[in-house]
């Protein structure tokens, strides 16, 4: 009764809260395409949750903003094996445990001559806790139990594909594995340019990548205007104080390197449309980002691959 009264007081609002969707529809897939999509949103959640975090870290507030940033990770980590097993089905889960396995071991074997010069050089200075290697699959961990409740708001839909969600997975594990190969194969320089251009050039890998899955992947242009649009929002929400900060003089420009946070912006956005410009859309790739819907039922059985 109240709810009826309160939408004949406020239509407007009703139907803005109407329009509002309870569940997410994801396209089914090839379970291989589905895991790289698991890694899409996990990474997008955990973009989002450095952006929710920015304001806090901004006013001080260092401790608020890991705790804000950690609970971004997990819920990302939970809807990432949703995403799987909704697109993918049981053999979605299964390729998407494969990839954070070979991921973490990856990582890991990359990290540790670093962690250990670092802590050895350093000694006090930095956290040498052992707990700084295993944190991001605490998190993953973490994030299990809060899956079962992350698969009823992630709903399956028709056979398709998941290109924005896709895209997010190829920038995280391009970059994962450049950064890894560079741990373990590069010297470290103390050029402030050189510095500046591997730094970019990780960014620039990871958007290449994502422009070419969004156009292997989808029929259209409207997915690839939409990541841009969400890489951008995620730049500046991001790196606004720094941005501001430098353009009102409140920091001084000392060296390249603080030009960074500025830089990285264009050249996401560069690097996406020139992925997208040199690769042929496929044949038979059909479908777009993340559907909204709240009528659809979850098919629990294995999708078929869809090529």
């Amino acid at each position: 009764m109240l709810r009826e009264g309160l939408a004949e007081e406020f239509p407007f609002a009703a139907r803005a809260l109407g329009s509002i969707p309870r569940r997410f529809l994801v396209s089914r897939e090839d379970p291989r395409w589905a895991a790289v999509s698991a890694f899409g949103v996990a990474w997008l959640v955990a973009a989002a949750g450095n952006a929710v975090a920015t304001p806090a870290r901004a006013a001080g507030f260092r401790e608020t903003a890991l705790w804000i940033a950690a609970g971004f990770l997990i819920a990302g980590a939970a809807l990432g094996i949703a995403v799987a097993i909704r697109a993918g089905g049981r053999r979605g889960v299964l390729w998407y445990a494969v990839g954070l396995a070979a991921n973490a071991v990856f990582v890991l074997v990359a990290e540790l001559p670093f962690y250990v010069q670092s802590c050895a050089q350093l000694s006090g200075a930095q956290d040498c806790s052992p707990l700084r290697l295993v944190l991001p699959q605490i998190y993953i961990l973490a994030g299990v139990p809060l899956s079962i409740a992350a698969a009823r708001v992630v709903i399956s839909g028709p056979t398709g594909t998941n290109p924005i969600l896709a895209a997010g997975g190829a920038v995280v594990l391009s970059q994962t594995v450049l950064f890894g190969l560079w741990r373990l194969t590069a010297t470290p320089t103390g050029d402030p340019i050189a510095n500046l251009g591997i730094s970019l050039g990780f960014v620039a890998s990871g958007m290449l990548a994502a422009g070419a899955i969004i156009r292997r992947r989808a029929t259209g242009s409207r997915p690839l205007i939409t990541f841009a649009i969400i890489a951008t929002t995620l730049w500046l929400s991001g790196q606004w104080p720094l941005v501001w900060g430098i353009l009102n003089g409140a920091y001084v420009v000392s060296g390249v390197l603080v030009l960074y946070p500025i830089l990285i912006g264009p050249v996401e956005i560069a690097a996406l449309f020139l992925g997208w410009m040199l690769l042929l859309p496929g044949a038979d790739d059909r479908g777009g980002l993340v559907q909204v819907g709240s009528s659809v039922e979850p098919d629990e059985e294995d999708p078929a691959p869809s090529g």
